[in-house]
């Protein structure tokens, strides 16, 4: 099994930064490579480590992750600026390794999660008892570009169209400038531009939101997350296609444009948006 020591006795092992010693393990990658893994380790949950010791498992923290229908999910693709997970390594036989972070500015560990801080790329180490690094994780973080809406299995969209006295709940699905979802429970706070069209039912803290139509017209389903301010167009009264594809969001509306440009351009204390806020009240 590959390993680097954390530590140990002597005066250059208490003084080596731990930066500079999963560095270490990071060159030993090719070695593993050519050594290979063990055939039992297959059949571990979660994904193989960069040094092929063990495979990293993902884990949730509550339903606000995309990334997680609930309890453990594969690794995401990227994981959002601002966003929260755990992660264990697992083995085939022996004490399962602890997870941690190497000196970052990039994610910390924090109240038993990791919450990433900054955009880029950063390592988790797993190691063991003794301070040996076993396995390395490389992982990607990038900042919320755009939220948008799904219903059940359908596409995420950007506009919605709904029937007068229609409810429907919706989950939110954080993207970033690439259009990939990103992973990592985040807190989200929902309400509409006017609750004369759209009134929101539900927890508005939750990753999922239940909403109704009200009378026809246009507004803004609003989301605050992660310190931005995100908005899905609602129509009530429309025709469109709620199917519309991720890449266009659903067809243009003059009416549905203005409300939601008077919505995205109010200041986040103006008196309107804030008799729309919805504060509680369980579905």
């Amino acid at each position: 099994m590959t390993s680097v020591r954390l530590g140990g006795k002597g005066r250059h092992a208490r003084s080596a930064p731990l930066a500079a010693r999963w560095l270490r393990a990071v060159a030993l990658v090719g070695a593993a490579l050519l050594t290979g893994s063990c055939d039992e380790d297959q059949d571990l949950p979660g994904d193989r480590g960069d040094l092929g010791e063990g495979n990293f498992v993902y884990r949730c923290l509550g339903v606000n992750d995309s990334a997680c229908a609930s309890g453990t999910a594969l690794l995401p693709q990227v994981l959002a600026v601002g966003g929260r997970f755990d992660m264990s390594f697992a083995v085939s036989s022996g004490p399962a390794p602890a997870v941690i972070s190497p000196a970052s500015e990039l994610v910390r560990r924090d109240n038993g999660a990791f919450e990433v801080l900054k955009a880029g790329q950063f390592a988790l180490l797993a190691v063991t008892g003794n301070s040996e690094v076993i396995d390395i994780k490389h992982l990607a973080a990038a900042p919320i570009a755009e939220v948008r809406v799904q219903r059940d299995k359908e596409l995420p969209v950007a506009r919605l169209a709904l029937a007068p006295g229609e409810a429907v709940t919706l989950g939110a699905v954080p993207l970033d400038a690439w259009g990939v979802t990103l992973g990592g429970a985040l807190t989200y706070t929902w309400r509409s531009s006017s609750s004369a069209q759209v009134s929101v039912e539900s927890l508005p803290q939750l990753n999922k939101v239940r909403i109704r139509a009200n009378a026809a017209g246009a507004a803004a389903l609003m989301v605050d997350v992660a310190g931005a301010t995100f908005s899905v167009a609602v129509e009530v009264g429309a025709t469109q296609d709620n199917g519309a594809s991720a890449s266009d969001g659903g067809a243009d509306s003059g009416s549905l444009d203005a409300g939601v440009d008077a919505a995205v351009t109010a200041p986040p204390g103006d008196a309107a948006l804030a008799d729309a806020t919805v504060d509680g009240g369980a579905s």
